[in-house]
């Protein structure tokens, strides 16, 4: 009786064993396929990448939300339009890749503020967005200033969009005005970019700020 009872014990530890093992692997799995049920990632609006066009560095930097306004309220909102924009003091930034350099780069403490974004409108009930118009401005405070900007707008779901060379320190361009179907992945954007000098000095900094729905 003995030998029979150890032998049904393990049984029963081996086949507990194998039901727990099925489980853990069919959960294991499930996870490592749906990784969103587990692991939340923040959606970034705003992104801003400099770069040292004479060594090829890059650093990029998620803008925090403090910086992204939007709402129907803003200035530049019409009725029934809402406005979204990102708005930033670049200096600290701009610190950041030039402690390397000699001279007075290290005592810098003056900013330049970068602002891009558009005008829009968005149909819940058929998910479409309209871009009515889209606007920037680089705006110096002391040493830095802006060279060379290149100004675009983009609404994919309309294949709309708009690539301009402003010339002065603000700016404003009509959208097209078109209904385009919304994409998560591929939302309505508008991207500064630039050439950010500072006043006295040879060095020079290109900057891209991407501002997205």
């Amino acid at each position: 009786m003995k030998n029979i009872s150890n032998r049904t014990i393990l049984c029963l530890i081996v086949v507990v064993s194998l039901v727990t093992g099925i489980l853990f692997s069919g959960y294991k799995a499930n996870a490592e396929e749906n990784p969103s049920e587990h692991v939340v990632k923040e959606e970034q609006k705003a992104v801003l990448t400099i770069t040292d066009p004479s060594s090829g560095q890059t650093w990029s930097w998620n803008l925090p939300s403090q910086n992204i306004i939007s709402s129907g309220s803003q200035t530049r909102a019409a009725a029934n339009h809402s406005t979204i924009f990102v708005s930033f003091d670049a200096g600290e930034y701009l610190q950041k890749t030039l402690l390397s350099l000699p001279s007075k780069a290290s005592t810098i403490n003056d900013n330049i503020t970068i602002t891009a974004g558009f005008t829009y409108s968005m149909n819940a009930s058929a998910n479409t967005v309209t871009i009515y118009s889209a606007f920037g401005s680089t705006t110096p405070k002391g040493l830095y200033y802006a060279t060379d900007r290149v100004f675009y707008w983009r609404n994919p779901g309309s294949l709309g969009g708009g690539k301009f060379y402003p010339t002065t320190n603000s700016w404003s361009y009509a959208g097209d005005k078109k209904p385009g179907q919304y994409y998560a992945s591929l939302p309505p954007k508008a991207i500064l970019d630039c050439n950010v000098r500072v006043s006295g000095m040879s060095s020079v900094r290109s900057i891209s700020v991407t501002c997205s729905l």
